[in-house]
């Protein structure tokens, strides 16, 4: 047989055992006139009608001292004041069994209206307080004559406290809340709005830098880099980035809240003056207007944010923290946009003038895998896929080229120069050494200056990788391997440079950076393929000696 019962607090249980309404009893979550019916017996009836509970009552009955009390000495003292119990809380008087619209005339709310003793629950439970002076001496005390919360009595009122009685009954409170707010240097730790919110943007901010400082040093490695740019990404990532991340800690754990919010508005506050003031428009002869005014709405629209989630000792209202979010999400849409078109314009290719001609080269072609120069007898072999072309092409051109030659996806490129050897210089009693350093650092310079002028900045317009001794056949000769910038876009390539008696012989290729490796093996063909005339025969050869010769016997007139 299983139970259903209304505990003192309202409450019903379903399909309990007589076991677990014992133990309700015995915690005092029910008593003898509580509501009881069963499966036996459907109909609502108190406890103590239902069930035999005397046998329970001594022992339920039994108070709870946390600590025991001390023994009696007088065992003829004043016997004790009347119980007095708190009201408990106000329940709707159809909280439990809510009436039907249209009650018939043998409607019932679950137990007899016409037993008096049972309307003693509804009473209980409605608006009168527990009252249990007409039960057994022995009946258990109710839930709210704990020990833990002693009772007030009007003859017996609790130390340092005011009677309640005397100036009538007590009313009934609700309990104050027990939340203790932190107080942490004279503002709320719990209260403050704005505080996580602006940890979110101290960590946004320095991904942006982050960001930033990633292009800068590809930009400083790249072929329009300018020297001071890396420097500049290093400051930012030592100081902006490790004190935003330590701040936006504080803040977000609202450990030291005042202090890391007057940080956070001081490194604002300075980063806007400098970064976003001083620094852009001190630069403008240097970087440009443009940039300036980019760098100085970036830290203003920073500035804004932050101050409208920090700025005052109160907390900002909702609508204003909502406002400095709004306005960070353009600092970050802005951001966002220089970075794209940052990385766009380093990342895009920039094809060179021969990339750029396309099928206009077509025309320019020449039949042939060889060239020989018919004055100095030199030659050159072009590798499988290579074409010469027309000198006089207006792609492609340099007045001291004897042969242009480029390959089949018109990306690798190669000239052929031959220069006179000045009439005052006596190679056969020079250094050869000497003067192929002095030949190859007179070519670079000259590379260099022609990069700078072609977009290149700064030291990184032209640089040599290695340079190497190598030889012609017989003559000596010196590869180098360099970078340098060709139409705004960076290439590699090789320089092979020698001379004889009379002749100065350059061959110069090169390709884009990135498919360098791919291009070696035809580079290292030419190196391989390229040959200088070991006997001085040549027509071009005789006359300059001519000339020379001229040039260096005393006249007498």
């Amino acid at each position: 047989m299983s139970y259903t019962i209304v505990l003192l607090d309202g409450k019903e249980l379903r399909n309990l055992s007589l076991e677990q309404i014992r133990e309700l009893f015995f915690k005092r979550q029910i008593n003898q006139d509580s509501l009881v019916c069963s499966t036996d017996n459907p109909r609502w009836q108190m406890l103590r009608k239902a069930i035999d509970v005397n046998n329970w009552i001594p022992l339920a009955a039994a108070p709870v001292h946390q600590n025991p009390p001390p023994p009696a000495v007088n065992p003829f003292d004043a016997p004790a004041a009347p119980v007095y119990n708190p009201p408990p809380p106000v329940y709707p008087s159809n909280q439990l069994n809510p009436p039907p619209a249209n009650p018939g005339p043998y409607y019932q709310n679950g137990y007899s209206q016409h037993n008096q003793s049972e309307t003693y629950y509804q009473a209980e439970t409605t608006q009168t307080s527990y009252n249990f002076q007409n039960n057994p001496a022995e009946f258990a005390p109710s839930k709210y004559q704990n020990p833990a919360n002693p009772f007030q009595t009007p003859g017996n009122p609790v130390p340092h406290q005011s009677n309640p009685f005397q100036n009538g009954p007590a009313v009934y409170q609700t309990p104050a809340s027990n939340f203790n707010q932190r107080v942490n240097d004279g503002i709320p730790s719990g209260e403050r709005n704005g505080l996580r919110p602006a940890a979110v943007m101290l960590i946004v901010n320095a991904v942006i830098n982050v960001l930033l400082m990633v292009l800068e040093t590809v930009a400083a490695n790249g072929p329009t880099a300018v020297n001071d740019k890396p420097a500049n990404g290093v400051v930012r990532l030592g100081v902006s980035l490790v004190i935003d991340i330590l701040l936006a800690i504080k803040l977000w754990k609202n450990d030291d809240a005042e202090t890391a919010r007057k940080w956070v508005l001081a490194r604002t506050y300075l980063g806007f003056l400098v970064f976003g003031v001083i620094v852009p428009f001190t630069r403008i002869p240097t970087d440009g207007l443009i940039a300036g005014t980019v760098n100085f709405i970036a830290y203003f629209l920073l500035l804004v944010s932050v101050l409208l989630v920090l700025h005052g000792k109160r907390g900002p209202s909702p609508a204003r923290v909502m406002a400095g979010v709004g306005t960070f999400a353009l600092f970050f849409l802005f951001n966002f946009g220089v970075i794209a078109l940052s990385g766009v314009a380093l990342v895009a290719p920039n094809f060179s003038k021969f990339e750029l001609a396309g099928k206009q080269m077509e025309k320019y072609k020449i039949e042939g895998t060889e060239y020989e120069d018919k004055t100095t007898g030199a030659k050159v072999v072009l590798p499988e896929g290579w074409s010469m072309i027309d000198l006089k092409n207006p792609l492609i051109n340099s007045p001291q080229a004897r042969m242009i030659a480029i390959d089949k996806q018109e990306k690798r490129l190669t000239m052929f120069e031959v220069v006179p050897v000045p009439a005052n210089l006596d190679m056969k009693r020079a250094d050869s050494a000497y003067i192929l350093d002095q030949l190859a650092d007179n070519v670079v310079a000259a590379l260099r200056e022609e990069s700078r002028n072609a977009g290149g900045f700064g030291e990184n317009s032209f640089r040599e990788i290695t340079r190497m001794n190598i030889f012609i056949g017989k003559h000596p000769a010196r590869l180098l391997i360099f970078e340098k910038v060709d139409d705004g876009e960076k290439v590699r390539g090789h320089l092979i440079i020698t001379f004889d008696e009379l002749t100065f012989y350059v061959l110069h290729s090169w390709c884009p950076a990135a498919e360098y490796e791919q291009a070696r093996n035809d580079f290292t063909f030419f190196e391989k393929n390229f040959t200088v005339p070991d006997n001085i025969n040549s027509p071009f050869t005789q006359s300059a000696e001519t000339r020379k010769n001229k040039t260096e016997t005393k006249k007498n007139y």
